[in-house]
């Protein structure tokens, strides 16, 4: 009768497990979804009013008597549009990267690298240093946002010049390092020095871990790398 009591408590333990993981899982779908839905609402709309006002200010350029200080302001004008456009489609890239549920994890970093060089002007380079067993679309689309993440960090905290992402597979674990030439941390593994890469690596730590990995930083004077290990053998439940 005890054992009987013991399998019906561990199953029924097993059965809430995999509930958590379910509805984990479907809060991250539904929380991409949201970012995707932001990114396009933010392009449709203030895309086309900055477009808009871009184009009055061509217009006033071309009217008569528009000269000196006038001239000089509206090319400051034009200047600040261009920079506005530009962080919006930054900030609209990081919500919904493209490739981002390719089901192919290497093209999707590479789009992503790549685009994130243009972007940015540091260096940005992807290897892939072994094959690997193409994951679930969960643990892709969880790879992506820590690379995401600290690829953001490298751009807004490091001044770094250059940036490598590793991809590699051994013994059915994926193995991803992001590594920069920065400035590094001002500290190491401390809650402090985590909290220097933002609120979404943390997050990110905090998913990895549920998909039975591990995030490592490790940060110094030559500059910062980040490191995940994580099993490649997941349904898209968990």
């Amino acid at each position: 009768m005890g054992v009987s009591k013991i399998a019906r408590d561990i199953s029924a333990r097993r059965k809430v497990e995999q509930q958590a993981r379910e509805l984990s899982e479907r809060l991250h779908n539904l929380a991409d979804q949201q970012r995707a839905r932001i990114a396009d609402e933010l392009l449709d709309s203030i895309g086309q009013h900055l477009a808009a006002i871009g184009l009055h200010a061509m217009n006033l350029g071309s009217c008569p008597g528009i000269q000196g200080d006038a001239l000089k302001y509206l090319e400051q004008i034009n200047r600040a549009l261009a920079k506005a456009a530009e962080d919006l489609h930054g900030f609209t890239y990081r919500l919904r990267p493209p490739g981002f549920a390719s089901g192919n994890l290497f093209e999707s970093l590479r789009q992503y690298v790549e685009g994130f060089g243009r972007r940015t002007g540091l260096t940005a380079t992807l290897n892939l240093r072994s094959s690997y067993s193409e994951p679930s679309i969960s643990l892709q689309r969880a790879t992506l946002r820590v690379v995401q993440e600290a690829l953001t960090n490298v751009h807004r905290h490091a001044s770094a010049t250059s940036v490598r992402v590793d991809l590699a597979g051994e013994d059915n674990l994926l193995h991803v390092t992001v590594e920069d030439n920065g400035r590094g941390m001002a500290a190491t593994g401390s809650d402090q020095g985590l909290f220097s890469l933002g609120i979404g690596i943390k997050w990110m730590m905090t998913r990895i871990r549920q998909l039975g990995g591990q995030v490592s930083i490790r940060s110094g004077p030559q500059g910062t790398s980040v490191r995940v290990v994580v099993p490649t053998v997941h349904s898209d439940g968990g």
